[in-house]
């Protein structure tokens, strides 16, 4: 399903937004154990998550989660391969259990326990009542407080924050797209499956000429074609 409000979007990808008075956190991250910084900017009404980290080839910038919190909606730039798509997807659409772990210290701030099973991937989280809002990084959030850090089971992937600031006025500069249209997680997902058997195909036939065994093991966040993003991968 194509989506027909992106003119709204591309509007605000096309200016530059002032954050005044709110928090700036910048955070340690790691995707498939591939450390990055990634940066959280927030106001009353949305929040802006960029990432550093980027596929190779990639001519548009890095990819970035933008929440919307009076529309309930979030929209992210994401990746097949490296090919960039355009998705909508619901705000924080995980349902968090608290827990009665021990409590952590974060830059400071005492944090409290949560858990997550969400999109494939069990997670702990960290977060602080002191930060009066409901984020977190990437797409996570809904917790009462702000998450400071959260990390799969076996640490392939997480983020923590490493620093908060307050400044009285910052410009964030937002990359300039294309017109391009907006497709729902549910649409994502199908190109995503199909994306890969097609490539599991293409090696599969290339490598029937060579001999040999293909093994395809895409590796994010979200488990979305398990048997592509599990143990070895496909193989023929």
């Amino acid at each position: 399903m194509r989506l027909q409000h992106h003119l709204f979007i591309i509007f605000i990808f096309n200016s530059t937004i002032l954050f005044a008075q709110h928090p700036v956190i910048t955070y340690q991250s790691v995707y498939a154990g591939q450390p990055t910084e990634s940066k959280l900017y927030i106001t009353d009404t949305l929040s802006f998550w960029e990432d550093a980290l980027q596929p190779d080839g990639d001519p548009d910038g890095v990819s970035f989660v933008m929440k919307y919190l009076t529309q309930g909606r979030l929209y992210v730039k994401d990746f097949i391969f490296t090919k960039s798509f355009y998705v909508t997807d619901s705000l924080h659409p995980m349902t968090w259990q608290l827990t009665d772990e021990r409590e952590k210290t974060i830059l400071q701030y005492a944090c409290k326990a949560a858990r997550v099973f969400f999109r494939g991937r069990h997670y702990l989280a960290y977060y602080t009542t002191e930060i009066p809002y409901t984020l977190g990084p990437w797409k996570f959030g809904g917790l009462p407080g702000m998450i400071l850090a959260v990390e799969t089971e076996d640490g392939s992937y997480g983020f923590e924050a490493s620093a908060i600031t307050y400044p009285s006025r910052i410009l964030v500069p937002l990359q300039k797209t294309h017109p391009y249209d907006w497709i729902e997680w549910t649409d994502f997902c199908r190109q995503f499956t199909s994306s890969v058997n097609h490539y599991a195909h293409y090696l599969q036939t290339v490598q029937a000429t060579e001999g040999g065994t293909v093994h395809l093991k895409v590796d994010r966040l979200e488990i979305i074609y398990p048997e592509a993003q599990s143990g070895i991968g496909i193989s023929n």
